[in-house]
């Protein structure tokens, strides 16, 4: 199942469905505005199952792998909000 969702995720990347959140400019302009796409919640979905069914994967150090990957996320949110 996982590989499923896994490829399914990939086919629906060029399918780019976006919704504005914010615009920093009075004028409309794609490097100055805030998106939310519809392949983002599906990745966190992702994500989401592959921490709860950890049985799936076979890791010699599965521990290690998802806390390299939650501080990965943690710090890759710190940049996206820290950013000018």
């Amino acid at each position: 199942m996982l590989k499923i969702l896994f490829w399914l995720f990939l086919i629906l990347i060029p399918f780019g469905y976006r919704v504005l959140l914010y615009q920093f400019t009075p004028r409309f302009d794609e490097y100055e505005s805030v998106f939310l796409y519809a392949s983002d919640f599906f990745l966190l979905f992702v994500v989401f199952i592959i921490f709860t069914k950890s049985h799936f994967i076979n890791f010699t150090r599965s521990d290690l792998v998802k806390f390299s990957l939650t501080a990965f996320l943690v710090l890759a949110g710190f940049s996206v909000f820290l950013a000018d």
